[in-house]
């Protein structure tokens, strides 16, 4: 199973890291100037504490997959309760901009079915040119390719 197309939460490996260094932070002006009051003293370690293994969690947190796209099927949110949907049901599929968050991808299925995809999928512009390229039929002025740039 080759893949073609993923999509997922991104990283913010910055956000992460920076909890865990305003944790240190607050350990060093602890170590440094230390507070006078039994209570703010073990309020601020604990905040560090806190601070620090926030961090640290977070970083092991995997981040989500929303889509996968690959030459037989379309997955979404593989590693949750997914959905697959085999790339010879879609039936055409249209690119729109009838949401306020952005475009919506919309596959319709040889059964009938209709599947949105909005900006939680990623670049809908690529994933339209990919399915297209996979046989799934689009209308005439969606010629797209796998950069996601108009075809001239």
């Amino acid at each position: 199973m080759r893949l073609l197309y993923e999509h997922r939460n991104p990283p913010r490996t910055g956000l992460k890291a920076a909890l865990i260094l305003a944790g240190i932070g607050i350990v060093a002006m602890q170590v440094i100037a230390p507070t006078e009051g039994l209570w703010r003293t073990w309020g601020l370690w604990a905040l560090a504490s806190s601070l620090m293994l926030a961090g640290v969690a977070l970083l092991m947190l995997p981040p989500i997959i929303h889509i996968w796209i690959t030459q037989r099927e379309v997955i979404l949110h593989p590693l949750r309760l997914h959905r697959r949907i085999p790339v010879q049901h879609i039936h055409d599929l249209s690119l729109s901009d009838a949401s306020s968050d952005g475009p919506v991808l919309t596959l319709n299925l040889r059964n009938g079915e209709q599947v949105e995809l909005e900006s939680w999928a990623g670049d809908l512009k690529r994933i339209a040119a990919i399915l297209q390229s996979l046989g799934a039929m689009g209308p005439p002025d969606m010629d797209l390719d796998p950069a996601g740039q108009k075809a001239g």
